[in-house]
């Protein structure tokens, strides 16, 4: 796993190194086309740097992050999402051109890391809250549309601790 630290992507961010795709989400093939973390083998776990806070608010898709990373971002204003790739899926979201037309849809992750991406506190895509910002942002109340996923975690669980 290649380590991303915050502080490097602002300054690539900045200098316009790393440019969000079309819906505005910096996933891995931005990360990787623009060479911010030289060859991407397994992955990229998204940390964070003190020395150089996080002032842009960002979308981004990683494959791990560090609480403290997940923290600053949403700090900013924007959003995490850690996102499991298999070999093949990571290599079809890589080099879409030797696929053809048709990709292949990844895995899921295997029991063993399975729970890390059902974890609302590792913002993985299998968890409930970020499955509802991405996926089914319509059917969220109207207050809900532009929140945080803490308050989508919230609000989703208010009533089970009453």
């Amino acid at each position: 796993m290649d380590n991303l630290d915050l502080g490097k992507l602002q300054e690539w961010i900045r200098a316009g190194r790393v440019v969000p795709n079309q819906s505005g989400v910096i996933t891995l093939k931005e990360i990787s086309d623009s060479n911010i973390v030289g060859r991407i083998k397994h992955g990229v776990k998204l940390l964070a740097s003190p020395r150089v806070p996080l002032t842009d608010p960002i979308m981004i898709h990683v494959s791990r992050a560090s609480k403290s990373a997940i923290a600053a971002v949403e700090a900013a204003g924007g959003r995490v999402m850690t996102v499991y790739n298999n070999r093949l899926a990571l290599r079809a979201l890589l080099k879409p051109h030797k696929f053809g037309a048709v990709l292949p849809r990844s895995a899921r992750p295997k029991p063993k890391i399975a729970p890390y991406y059902l974890s609302f506190e590792n913002r993985g895509y299998l968890s409930p809250e970020m499955q509802l910002l991405t996926s089914a942002p319509h059917a969220l109340p109207e207050s809900l549309r532009n929140a945080t996923p803490e308050q989508v975690h919230e609000a989703l669980y208010a009533s089970r601790d009453e």
